[in-house]
């Protein structure tokens, strides 16, 4: 699953559909860490704050995937985008 988001992220990006290729690596860096908790469902900031905790990510790993998260919830979820 994971090597086919990156590969549809890079089809995507190739096809100058970057915001289709940005969707496609926000999932892929959500699934990882969801896949890393060993969770299907659940509040990704919870699950990669976990991955922190645990000593699997760094605090700067961690700090990047929640500017992620933060961005892809201002593009996905909020009306921030054309």
């Amino acid at each position: 699953m994971l090597g086919d988001l990156a590969r549809e992220s890079e089809d995507c990006h190739r096809g100058g559909k970057n915001m289709a290729a940005l969707a496609c690596l926000f999932v892929l860096v959500e699934q990882a860490v969801k896949l890393a908790t060993n969770r299907i469902e659940g509040n990704f900031h919870e699950c990669s704050r976990l991955l922190r905790e645990e000593g699997l990510i760094s605090e700067e790993e961690f700090l990047t995937i929640n500017q992620l998260r933060e961005i892809r919830n201002r593009m996905f979820h909020e009306s921030h985008y054309a």
